[in-house]
């Protein structure tokens, strides 16, 4: 360490006016300020030398699971705990350390064999995770160690049923485009497992919120289905599809007569004829008639004489045919006799 600090002592020193013996104040601020220098430049080697260095350390981890199979539930540990013996280079522990939890080890149960030892007591070999920590850490797995060499629990039939899907989408389309027939749902119904009490007290499940905008062709939308009761619920699938048959839409107008024909008198309307407007899609513009359309009156003949208008209502129209607006809903009467 006396070789660095003369070395930065000729590297850093100033030119001195001889001004006696006695050494000037910035002169002893200097020599102090290169003596720390040199102690953190030393100690920075030390600790470098030190990390290279095998060692040997325990860790103590809790267990927890997640992902157990969709048709089961994890209701007890038999193993809470297990402690990892290793021997690696201070680098090694260091990293670990720093950028792995070594408090809790979470355990993807779908990334294991699980071997039944009872109706309900399932257990997983921890060499998998031997060799994870093994090829994290760059060791060999001779220098690791698990107090156990499985780990028990507890997995609990449930019951099932399938339910049908309700979709929770909102539709913005562009200016004339609409949905051409009712969004479908694939697949329309999902099984869910869990308890029976619990069971029985759903009946469908929902999806996610979702506004979709600035919509002018057919499109399938992927929605996350909401569990509404993850504690004791699952589902599969945990996503549907959600189908729009999208078509660009055209308001038209047809005159079409008031059917009278059942009213069992004679009578004569003011006006004769009523306007609908509706919106039809322009591939079915050419579809629609005059003819697929019917209006009759809503009383019927006994009552036809206590009235003095006769309100209208729409009895038949085409199913690709929407918004549909009579005009007028009221029309003046007259009886023949």
């Amino acid at each position: 360490m006396l070789r660095i600090f003369i070395f930065m002592n000729k590297i850093f020193q100033k030119p001195t006016i001889n001004k006696g013996l006695i050494p000037s104040t910035d002169r002893i601020k200097s020599d102090q300020l290169l003596f720390i220098i040199c102690i953190v430049i030393a100690s920075l080697f030390w600790f470098l030398i030190k990390l290279s260095d095998p060692y040997s350390t325990t860790y103590t981890f809790k267990i927890s699971y997640n992902n157990e199979p969709t048709d089961k539930m994890l209701t007890a540990l038999e193993d809470s705990t297990i402690n990892l013996s290793l021997r690696a280079r201070g680098f090694k522990i260091l990293q670990l350390n720093l950028f792995e939890n070594t408090e809790e080890a979470n355990i993807n149960l779908s990334n294991y064999k699980l071997n039944q030892r009872s109706e309900t007591e399932y257990f997983i070999y921890t060499q998998p995770l031997e060799e994870r920590i093994a090829n994290l850490l760059e060791i060999p797995e001779t220098e690791i160690q698990f107090s156990k060499t499985t780990l028990s629990f507890i997995l609990e039939d449930l019951e099932s049923k399938q339910v049908i899907v309700e979709e929770n989408l909102s539709f913005l389309f562009t200016d004339q485009y609409d949905l051409y027939e009712e969004a479908s749902i694939s697949p329309e119904k999902v099984t869910i497992y869990g308890p029976l009490k619990v069971l029985d007290t759903v009946n469908s499940i929902s999806t996610e919120q979702k506004t979709l905008s600035d919509i002018e062709e057919n499109q399938v939308v992927a929605a996350k289905l909401i569990n509404p009761n993850p504690d004791l619920l699952r589902m599969t699938p945990e996503e549907v599809n959600v189908n729009l048959k999208v078509e660009k839409f055209t308001e038209t107008v047809f005159e079409i007569p008031v059917d009278l024909s059942k009213l069992g008198v004679s009578v004569r309307t003011f006006p004769s004829k009523v306007k609908l407007y509706c919106k039809v899609a322009q591939k079915d513009f050419n579809t629609v008639q005059e003819a697929m359309f019917n209006v009759t009156p809503v009383v019927s003949d006994e009552d036809i004489s206590k009235s003095d208008k006769l309100r209208l209502q729409l009895t038949a129209k085409p199913e690709f045919v929407r918004n549909v607006r009579m005009v007028p809903t009221e029309v003046e009467f007259l009886i023949l006799k």
